[in-house]
């Protein structure tokens, strides 16, 4: 979907690219989202980390 529409952006502004160049801009744009959601994950991680629970006060 996202190959699709910088495709099609880049048609609509008059800098056409291949598809091929489209699908890889696409990935790479992924790659940068899914390593960013990762270290805000982590970061919330170790500042806020999971509380221990005393076992003989159950759940």
């Amino acid at each position: 979907m996202l190959t699709l529409a910088l495709w099609l952006l880049g048609h609509a502004t008059g800098h056409p690219a291949g598809l091929a160049a489209s699908a890889s801009f696409a990935a790479l744009i992924a790659a940068i989202g899914e390593t960013g959601d990762w270290a805000r994950r982590r970061r919330k991680a170790r500042r806020h980390p999971p509380e221990k629970r005393d076992a003989s006060t159950g759940p």
